[in-house]
């Protein structure tokens, strides 16, 4: 049964929830946390931050796909709000706690339940990478793989200049893991020196089937919003193939 709290904040629950046009009983939930734990007041002040984003045009998901609802910007408004305050337990009592139903032979005699944490979504990262900036590691080593079929080559004496585009789906990921619901187009610029690219550059010519794989180092270009990949390991699929056929055969 839900904590009972005073009729001042009940008629804010009420009020603030009609003003965004939340229904359903988990968002409701949550705002009746937030009135609860914050106060009637600051929960007001947080609406009225919605009201004027709505005016102005509203606010899209992280990924810019969608526009938020005025609940999706309500609520993170207030999650941005108190990680910044660093009352990250009033965070975890409203959007990471929910009721679970009493499993078998669980004791009846007034213990508080179980809360299971509720799943992370996607448009739900800000805050939690928010707080992992503050104490960010230290990476030695970046790899990444590119497989794809090149279209324009730009060749220079020295190196070929590559652009491939990614929009495909995201390969099958572990449980719980967020993703976006609609893969952003990103753009790759691939550097690969004269002599890696002549080692493959007949064999992708003469099939049009095959795909170039290319192994190296990646920084982000800021200027041309791309990812740029120093190929340090070039070939194709079938280049690959005849490899192992070849070791294969002489084994």
């Amino acid at each position: 049964m839900a904590q009972q709290i005073p009729i001042e904040q009940q008629q804010a629950v009420v009020r603030i929830a009609q003003a965004l046009g939340e229904t359903a009983p988990g968002p409701r939930g949550q705002i009746r946390a937030i009135v609860r734990l914050c106060g009637p007041q600051q929960a007001q002040t947080w609406l009225e931050e919605v009201q004027a984003i709505e005016a102005d045009g509203g606010m899209l998901t992280e990924d810019g796909t969608r526009r938020r609802s005025p609940g999706g910007v309500y609520f993170k408004i207030v999650r941005d709000a108190l990680f910044k305050a660093g009352q990250k337990e009033h965070v975890a009592e409203i959007f990471w706690k929910r009721g679970t139903r009493q499993t078998a032979g669980a004791s009846t005699s007034g213990a508080p339940r179980a809360t299971a944490p509720a799943s992370t979504g996607w448009a739900d990262r800000g805050p939690l990478i928010a707080e992992s900036r503050s104490g960010a590691g230290k990476v030695t080593t970046v790899k990444v793989t590119v497989i794809g079929r090149p279209a324009k080559v730009v060749e220079r004496p020295d190196f070929t200049l590559l652009m491939m585009k990614h929009s495909g789906a995201l390969p099958s990921l572990p449980k719980g893991i967020p993703a976006p619901p609609k893969v952003p187009e990103t753009s790759y610029v691939i550097y690969i020196g004269a002599k890696q690219w002549r080692g493959v550059a007949s064999a992708l010519s003469s099939n049009p089937d095959d795909v170039l794989i290319v192994e190296g180092a990646q920084v982000y270009d800021a200027e041309y919003a791309a990812i740029t990949v120093f190929a340090t390991n070039t070939t194709t699929r079938a280049l690959q193939q005849a490899k192992r056929q070849t070791q294969q055969q002489g084994g």
